[in-house]
């Protein structure tokens, strides 16, 4: 021990003796501070994001290292005495080793000082904090012992190249042009160090969706470092004459058996995820085109407990008066477990069609009936879109999302939840709205009372009341909702702003938004002078990542009533003479002042998607917005394009188009004149663009008819009040305004 200890010392003069390796920790350090100290800042995403670039910039100079201090040993004259004295090679290749994986550690330990300085105060940050130091030291190790093994195998100075070659191999070539490209995610153990530059794990939900797969991958990884370093030791053997040398081929098969071993978790893991990949993908092919049928239900009641930490159980009753001409069936999440069916309080038989169950010879009543479903198992929802990993819905260390769209609940008649999309070949959920709107028209308004039981985190969700009935039992109430979503995200906090508005939301956000909502009150009634509203329950729900569920390249999910936002890439961000102004809040007010307007109606708006059925309804919403912000908050043209930006899809048209009034014909056209401009232009309004409407309603206001166009919005708001389809169509907006404003003519092409 005592030659071992003189050895890592010996090396550790090495390496702390030149200036590069000590100024080297230090410009790292530098660089993740001020990373880690910018304004848009987010617990996880942030420093993943610096790990992906600054760690994997480290492991160059780790490598430097390896190669640096084995050829040092081979090439210098001066040291050749070593190789004379009985010293193991075990114990001078680990000395070696162990000194780089010490010099490895201030790397992680100042990179874990920055973190913990720049971090907001949030709960489990140590946690986070010791995760990302693990997986630093995890990759710093099986970099050294590559590093050893290449400067060992390779005599000559071409080892230098193709290390460096290996460090951009193993990690931005690998990521990049291998498992992202093609979709070879279960390739991300053999990544070096395992933080990725598209990084899209979300805060809350970050240690616990990956908690599993990153041990397993860390054993193994861990297991294949020791695998190199034997065979780094083999190699430096071999060039010098040993008595016994059976031992060492005993070792290397020993280790190699122990490596494979390690791996069998892991590709048992990735081989049960890409089974059921293929088993969804042939299931969705048969559902390319599908018809949606699905009844109203007139309340559910769902039992739900959490066995364990994965699985759950569950007891759904079904109450409905609908009448079924065809043979009665209900849609559930294809991967569970069903135990028993009742009808009415009869048992019956079933026959299951990956998700259709279909009751066979069930009786109905001519008035009320009643469906008892009992049934159980896991959800974790992987699967990739567009390049990416996601996790659609799953119950996994107690982190919860179950969306209503993922049918873990029966859904009465035939609704398939996946298909395959644009003929990419691979399936996905069939998200709401997000590929086929025609399944937001069959969605009907329901009652739910969930029991949960077992479940000790606080559950979040779509629902409108929640009460703790005892200790292991919360119980949770929606009335008149599309849909029934829950989770749990840590440190996601809900507050009830006033009756008609509750957030979800870190708490920070809140206050952010507290702060803008106090200028709302006024506002509200501004618009209750001049339009008929309804109002209505709402919430607001600011999710950490939405990306990381399948859904967030879209800025706004309408998802059971409930507006569902994700708080890193939704932030609208204004620049204006160098002053940056964060208009997040802005945006999520006007997303408040729709549901104030239109109600429960709101979610047929707020989606671009649904415009395929009622293309004008977002135009007239705009146009609302903009006679509220140039009347009632007195904005000047030049300020709109900001306060729209384009980031919310319910404001794309107007946000977009207010900001090319300043680029067309810029300073030598009156504001009147752009206007004009702009809607006789051929090119920019075809004859099915209707958002031209937005510009009809501004030329109004700049001609100082702002009073008629409210008076036209109010006429327009009473028909969509009373009408049942809530339907509204371009002719009947022409007639409108003919009759509250005047003739559209000349910009009117039509």
């Amino acid at each position: 021990m005592h030659k071992w200890w003189k050895q890592f010392q010996l090396e550790n003069k090495f390496i702390f003796k030149n200036w590069f390796f000590l100024i080297s920790p230090i410009l790292y350090f530098i660089v993740a501070y001020i990373w880690l100290s910018n304004e848009n800042y987010t617990v996880y995403h942030t420093p993943t994001e610096f790990l992906s670039v600054g760690h994997t910039m480290s492991l160059g100079v780790i490598f430097l290292a390896c190669v640096l201090a084995v050829r040092r040993d081979r090439h210098t004259r001066l040291l050749e005495w070593t190789d004379t004295l009985s010293f193991m090679y075990v114990s001078k290749q680990s000395a070696i080793f162990f000194s780089i994986f010490f010099y490895s550690l201030i790397y992680t330990v100042l990179f874990f000082i920055a973190f913990l300085m720049t971090s907001p105060i949030y709960t489990g940050l140590w946690t986070i904090g010791v995760s990302f130091s693990i997986q630093s030291q995890v990759s710093y190790a099986v970099t050294i012992a590559l590093g050893m093994l290449l400067a060992t195998a390779i005599p000559n100075r071409i080892v230098y190249i193709i290390t460096f070659c290996a460090w951009m191999f193993g990690t931005f070539f690998i990521e990049i042009f291998i498992i992202n490209r093609f979709n070879l995610f279960y390739l991300k153990t053999f990544h070096l160090n395992q933080f990725f530059i598209d990084n899209s794990t979300p805060i809350g939900w970050a240690r616990n969706l990956v908690e599993t797969e990153l041990i397993i991958s860390q054993l193994f990884v861990l297991m294949f470092t020791l695998l190199l370093f034997t065979i780094t030791v083999m190699i430096q053997m071999s060039r010098r004459h040993f008595s016994n040398k059976i031992l060492p081929v005993i070792s290397l098969v020993i280790v190699g058996i122990i490596t494979c071993v390690s791996f069998f978790p892991y590709g048992s893991l990735w081989k049960d995820r890409l089974e059921k990949k293929a088993t969804i993908l042939e299931e969705s092919l048969k559902n390319e085109e599908y018809t949606l049928t699905t009844y109203p239900v007139d309340h559910y009641l769902l039992d739900v407990e959490l066995v364990g930490k994965k699985e759950l159980k569950v007891e759904a009753t079904l109450t409905f008066s609908t009448t079924i001409s065809e043979a009665l069936s209900f849609t559930l999440y294809p991967f569970f477990t069903i135990e028993n069916v009742e009808l009415n309080g009869e048992k019956v038989e079933y026959e299951k069609d990956f998700h259709l169950i279909t009751i066979k010879n069930g009786i109905l009543q001519s008035d009320e009936n009643t469906i008892h479903v009992q049934y159980s198992g896991k959800i974790d929802e992987w699967n990739t879109q567009y390049g990416q990993e996601v996790h659609y819905a799953f119950v996994k260390n107690e982190e919860i999302f179950l969306p209503s769209y993922i049918g873990w609940y029966p859904i009465l008649g035939d609704k398939p939840l996946y298909s395959v999309v644009n003929n990419i070949d691979y399936p996905v959920l069939l998200l709401p709205r997000e590929y086929h709107p025609k399944q937001m028209y069959h969605s009907t308004n329901q009652n739910f009372t969930l029991n949960l039981h077992g479940f000790s985190k606080d559950i979040l969700g779509t629902f409108e009341e929640k009460h703790r009935v005892n200790d292991d039992t919360t119980q949770l109430v929606s009335t008149n909702s599309t849909g029934m979503t829950i989770f749990t995200n840590t440190n996601l906090t809900e507050k009830e702003l006033d009756d008609s508005l509750t957030i979800i939301a870190l708490p920070w956000e809140i206050e952010g938004f507290e702060n803008s909502y106090e200028q709302m009150k006024g506002v509200k009634h501004y618009i209750e002078d001049w339009l008929p509203v309804q109002p209505n329950k709402s919430k607001i729900i600011l999710m950490p990542s939405l990306r990381n569920v399948g859904i967030t390249y879209y800025d706004t999910v309408m998802l059971d009533n409930n507006t569902i936002l994700h708080d890193y890439s939704y932030r609208t961000i204004s620049f204006q003479n160098n002053e940056r102004t964060d208009l997040t809040y802005q945006q999520l007010i006007t997303q408040n002042i729709g549901h104030f307007i239109y109600g429960k109606n709101f979610e047929q708006i707020a989606n671009h998607y649904s415009w395929v059925e009622n293309p004008l309804l977002p135009y007239i919403y705009q146009s609302t917005l903009l006679v509220i912000y140039k009347d009632y908050y007195e904005y000047a043209w030049t300020e709109l394009p900001d306060i729209y930006n384009g980031n919310l899809s319910t404001l794309y048209s107007l946000g977009s188009y207010l900001g090319n009034w300043w680029d067309y014909n810029q300073g030598n056209l009156t504001i009147e004149e752009k206007i004009y401009s702009l809607l006789n232009e051929e090119v920019q309004f075809s004859d099915n663009n209707y958002d031209k409407i937005v510009y009809m309603v501004a030329l109004a206001i700049e001609n100082g008819q702002i009073d008629q166009v409210k008076e036209l919005l109010r006429t327009i708001h009473l028909k969509l009040a009373q009408s049942d389809s809530y339907h509204y169509t371009y002719e009947q907006w022409l007639q409108d305004w003919n009759e509250v404003i005047g003739e559209v003519e000349p910009f009117d092409n039509r």
